[in-house]
C-alpha cells in the first residue's frame, strides 16, 4: 500500500510513466481527478470568486497555487497551506507563499485572517465538515469571511471512503465529505459561522460565510495577532512586506517544531485531493 501523498504527488507530475492517478470509492466507482484545472491558470469562475476576497488571505488546501498566484497579481497578500510537499513546491515555484502543514493543525496568524479560501471540494477534508468549518472560523478575524466551494446538487451520500490509485499502486482508504449548496446553512450554523450568500457560476456552486463580528458588549474591539501587534490588519490590499515575511517565517517555525516533535504524520490524518467536479467512471469489479 502506497502513502496517499505519494500518489497525489505522482498525479501532479503527470504519473512519471506509471499512468494517470485517479480516485476510487469503496464500492468501485472510479473518479477522474481534474489535474489539468488544478495545475492550470485560474478561469473566469475563479476570478469572479477571488474578486470577493480581501487581504490577508489564507488558502486552505492550496494545491499547486493557482489561486495564490492570481491573488498576488491583484496585489493581495495570501498564504497557502497544503499537506503535500509536492503541491507546496509547485506553488512556491510560481512565486507564492505556501506552507507545508495540515489545515487541522497549528497555523500562523490564527484569529487575524480577513479571508479564508476552501475551494476545489476541500470542504470534504477529514469527512467532518462541521468540525472543519469551526476550525476555520477560529483562523478568521471577527467579521472575516470564508469563501467555500460546494456541490451544486445534493449528493446521494454525504461521506465517501476514497483511495488514490495508479495502474500499479493504491493508497489507504480515507474519508471525504460532500456538502451541497442547499445544506451549507445548517453546517455553517453548527460551526458558529453564518451564511451571507450563495451563488452558482459555470456549473460550480459557492458560498460566503462569515465569522460574527465582535459584540459591543464583549470588549473585543481590536484584532490582535502574532504578526500585527495592536493595529488592525488592512482591509484591502494585503499585508506589507514586513508583515508577510513574519507570517511565512512563523509558519515555517510551526512546521519545524512539528517535525522535531515527531508528530508530523499524526497531524496528517486525511488524504489531500478534493473530489469536487470529478468525472465518474464505471465501477471497477477487479477486486
Amino acid at each position: 500500500m502506497t502513502n496517499v501523498l505519494e500518489l497525489y504527488a505522482l498525479g501532479l507530475t503527470g504519473g512519471r510513466g506509471e499512468g494517470r492517478v485517479r480516485a476510487r470509492t469503496r464500492d468501485g466507482v472510479g473518479l477522474t481527478l481534474p489535474y489539468e484545472r488544478w495545475l492550470g491558470p485560474v478561469d473566469t469562475v475563479d476570478e469572479d470568486l477571488l474578486s470577493r476576497a480581501r487581504g490577508p488571505v489564507i488558502d486552505l488546501g492550496c494545491g499547486p497555487g493557482r489561486h495564490l498566484h492570481a491573488l498576488a497579481r491583484r496585489g493581495i497578500f495570501a498564504l497557502g497551506v497544503d499537506i503535500s510537499q509536492a503541491a507546496v513546491t509547485l506553488a512556491r515555484d510560481g512565486g507564492a507563499n505556501a506552507l507545508e502543514a495540515c489545515i487541522l493543525g497549528e497555523l500562523p496568524g490564527s484569529g487575524t485572517w480577513q479571508t479564508a479560501l476552501l475551494l476545489d471540494g476541500n470542504i470534504g477534508i477529514g469527512g467532518r465538515p462541521t468540525e472543519l468549518l469551526a476550525r476555520i472560523g477560529r483562523l478568521l478575524a471577527p467579521g472575516g469571511m470564508l469563501l467555500v466551494e460546494l456541490e451544486a446538487r445534493r449528493p446521494e451520500r454525504r461521506v465517501l471512503e476514497l483511495r488514490l490509485e495508479s495502474p500499479t499502486r493504491a493508497s489507504e482508504w480515507f474519508p471525504w465529505a460532500i456538502v451541497a449548496a442547499e445544506e451549507i446553512a445548517a453546517v455553517a450554523r453548527r460551526s458558529g459561522l453564518s451564511v451571507v450568500g450563495t451563488w452558482e457560476l459555470g456549473g460550480r456552486a459557492f458560498a460566503r460565510l462569515e465569522r460574527p463580528p465582535p459584540s459591543i458588549f464583549s470588549g473585543e474591539t481590536t484584532v490582535r495577532g502574532a504578526f500585527t501587534g495592536n493595529r488592525r490588519l488592512p482591509q484591502f490590499g494585503g499585508l506589507g512586506s514586513e508583515d508577510s515575511r513574519g507570517v511565512v517565517a512563523a509558519g515555517e517555525r510551526v512546521a519545524l517544531r512539528r517535525r522535531k516533535a515527531g508528530d508530523h504524520q499524526r497531524d496528517h490524518p486525511v488524504g489531500p485531493p478534493p473530489t469536487e467536479g470529478l468525472e465518474e467512471q464505471q465501477p471497477d469489479q477487479s477486486e
